[in-house]
């Protein structure tokens, strides 16, 4: 999961997330909406045109920038941030 930080100087007040925004691309943004919506690997592949492999590093990149070990946890921690709307508002 994502760091979570207290406001700086304190122990109380809201607690922050470390990830930005930004840091995640257009097409790594695509592919975890595609997951979101609960289509496999070969499938988001098919949608986007591009290969299972460069699927799989798009996913594997947007884990590690998000600090998570899956699929699931991907989209709920992008959808925490905004990344991504809530799987009711597809």
């Amino acid at each position: 999961m994502l760091d979570l930080q207290r406001a700086p100087g304190t122990n109380e007040g809201p607690i922050s997330r470390s990830a930005d925004r930004s840091t995640l691309t257009q097409r790594e943004l695509e592919a975890l909406k595609l997951v979101a919506k609960g289509y496999g690997y070969a499938e988001v592949s098919a949608l986007l045109g591009v290969s299972v492999h460069t699927t799989a590093t798009h996913l594997r990149s947007v884990y590690s920038k998000l600090s998570v070990h899956s699929k699931n946890e991907a989209v709920y921690e992008a959808t925490l941030l905004g990344l991504i709307p809530a799987p009711s508002q597809f």
